[in-house]
């Protein structure tokens, strides 16, 4: 997998997560 792709599913991850703590 290219890290531009992983960057992405991380960036979606911690936005994700974010919302899941700020809840």
């Amino acid at each position: 997998m290219h890290p531009s792709t992983l960057r992405s599913r991380m960036q979606k991850l911690g936005i994700r997560r974010s919302e899941e703590q700020a809840s």
